[in-house]
């Protein structure tokens, strides 16, 4: 019975002792105002804890380990790590809040391998793929197939034996497609055309008789009147993007630019069949050095304001004879047109 009272009377000794000391412990750092929360020891050789307003990046002194919380801070500006420098301001992170690890809030993941980096959802898809590979090189990740590193798909890549669903939802695919619209045809010297003339300045339909060839064209001579035709389609119901026009065109001269210019306007279900066309694009071509030999002359990116889907698109194409620019001093025969427009699949 002794021996049991002398050990509860030791107990009771040194939880005293421990709660005087705890006790004084508090009021010597109470003495000190709220600072005392300030800086925070968890042992010899361990790391700091210290508080405080603001980012501690650039403005408090501590080493690595070492954990800073800041009062003022927001979502993801808490606490702050010291992960580089012993001894210096720098090197505190940031961590991010949530389940699971934290994270620097503003970290970029990367894994690198010999062909480059692969982004965080390039490496995890790899990864998925039982692509992860090793390399020779001290803490480098790599991703490849029995030795071959992976490489990062590029806007150039090919599909080789892959299946595109372009009917699948949220799938689009948009393709360019073309059409020709040739002048018309000639039965003998003879012309015909489904192209269509304005009451007033119309270019000449005409046969061009060569050795060999026999084709129709539409004339534009030189001149102080604008010659146009017109021509008309059906935009497609899955319709995108925008009209490149080609114009297809030769001449007798050897030097001197031509003029050459494109409105559309499109016409929907109830809407009137006769609208105004859209402002004109344009285009200035040279002759060849040599007579007769065929020219292209590109405009990319027609002004189809007010087109969509589904609609006809009425097509005007016109010479600008009195266009400064215009000093072909002869007649630009027209082969046809080739219209691109994309569609949407």
């Amino acid at each position: 019975m002794g021996k049991r009272g002398n050990v509860k009377r030791t107990t009771n000794i040194r939880l005293l002792l421990v709660g005087l000391a705890v006790a004084s412990a508090v009021a010597v750092l109470g003495a000190q105002g709220t600072s005392f929360l300030s800086r925070i020891y968890l042992g010899t050789g361990a790391c700091l804890m210290q508080t405080g307003t603001g980012t501690p990046e650039g403005a408090v002194t501590g080493n690595i380990c070492d954990v800073f919380l800041r009062t003022n801070g927001t979502t993801a500006t808490v606490l702050y790590v010291k992960e580089t420098g012993t001894g210096t301001n720098t090197g505190w992170v940031a961590m991010a809040g949530g389940s699971g690890s934290p994270a620097p809030a503003s970290a970029t993941y990367i894994v690198q391998t010999a062909n480059g980096t692969l982004s965080a959802e390039q490496a995890l898809g790899a990864l998925a793929t039982g692509m992860l590979k090793s390399t020779t090189t001290t803490g480098v990740l790599s991703i490849g197939v029995a030795g071959t590193d992976y490489t990062a798909p590029g806007s150039t890549d090919a599909f080789t034996n892959k299946t595109l669903d372009a009917e699948g939802t949220g799938n689009l695919i948009t393709v360019p497609f073309k059409l020709w619209r040739p002048a018309g045809w000639c039965q003998n010297a003879t012309p015909g055309s489904t192209w269509s003339t304005p009451t007033a300045d119309p270019a000449v339909l005409a046969c061009n008789t060569g050795t060999n060839t026999q084709k129709a064209t539409w004339d534009f001579a030189d001149g102080a009147a604008s010659l146009s035709v017109q021509d008309h389609l059906m935009l497609s119901s899955d319709f995108v993007g925008t009209i490149d026009i080609r114009v297809k065109w030769f001449t007798t001269a050897t030097s001197g630019n031509v003029v050459w210019q494109a409105q559309s306007i499109c016409v929907a279900d109830a809407e009137t069949s006769d609208p105004a066309f859209n402002t004109a694009s344009t285009v200035t071509d040279a002759a060849k050095g040599t007579t007769l030999q065929d020219n292209d002359a590109t405009i990319t990116g027609l002004t189809i304001t007010g087109c969509a889907a589904g609609e006809v698109l009425y097509l005007k194409v016109f010479r600008d004879p009195a266009n400064g620019s215009d000093t072909l001093a002869a007649t630009a025969s027209l082969r046809g047109v080739e219209v691109t427009f994309r569609r949407g699949m």
